[in-house]
């Protein structure tokens, strides 16, 4: 729930059938590949904002861009 203070979890026990079907299928190796594209600092529109400390990201990537960049 969004705005919430408040964290449920439910937690089930997972029957054993099915343990070892996900580590058959996780012993797989995969072919992964990673990426980057340089983004300079400054590009960003006249309606950004700055702050000091973390967000909450979900109300505040809440727009068209869904985009939060942190900064060191």
């Amino acid at each position: 729930q969004i705005n919430s203070q408040i964290t449920r979890f439910e937690m089930t026990q997972i029957e054993s059938a099915f343990k070892s079907e996900v580590s058959s299928v996780s012993s797989v190796p995969l072919q992964l590949t990673w990426s980057w594209i340089p983004e300079p600092v400054g590009i960003s529109k006249s309606d950004k904002f700055e702050r000091d400390g973390l967000l909450e990201q979900v109300n505040t990537t809440a727009d068209l861009s869904d985009y939060l960049w942190y900064s060191l």
